[in-house]
């Protein structure tokens, strides 16, 4: 496993860890607006709504870490999976957290965990990197059949469709 991906996998759980963070202040925010008798000034949706983010950055601290202790033992079974729920738990938090507060620092962070996760998805997927592996074995023997023929300048129609 590349120094990379390890250290994806550290970022993860840390990220797991800064959702369950942020879960245990939403709840106390919803306990103290209990508590003063200000959440009659709120709708049932926001509520509805705070009780929703909870549960999806709870979700989120439970793959996180299963994402980050399978990255960080070189477990690659159900990893693709769990990415694709972690950019639909960050959709959905992201969502929620414009719909209560509005677009802020924390949903352009969202943002940039998202697209983190969709080029890890990519770096991952099997089917992608198996792909990319017999692209660079054509490229290679493209290069040894031009340097054995000595004419770099022209290249049969089958090679062509080999740079495909």
């Amino acid at each position: 496993m590349t120094p990379a991906i390890k250290i994806f996998a550290v970022l993860t759980v840390i990220a797991g860890l800064s959702a369950l963070v942020q879960s245990v202040f939403v709840i106390t925010d919803i306990s103290q607006l209990f508590i003063k008798g200000e959440m009659d000034k709120d709708t049932i949706v926001s509520i509805f709504l705070y009780f929703l983010q909870v549960v999806l950055l709870f979700s989120f601290f439970a793959s996180a870490s299963f994402l980050g202790a399978s990255l960080a033992r070189s477990k690659k079974h159900h990893v693709s999976r769990v990415i694709t729920l972690l950019i639909l738990l960050s959709l959905g938090i992201g969502l929620i957290n414009i719909m209560l507060f509005g677009i802020d620092i924390h949903t352009l962070i969202g943002v940039g965990i998202i697209a983190i996760y969709i080029v890890l998805s990519i770096y991952i997927d099997p089917r992608l990197s198996d792909e990319r592996k017999n692209r660079r074995k054509k490229r290679k023997l493209k290069g040894k059949r031009i340097a054995a023929r000595g004419d770099k300048a022209v290249e049969t129609p089958a090679e062509k469709d080999l740079s495909r």
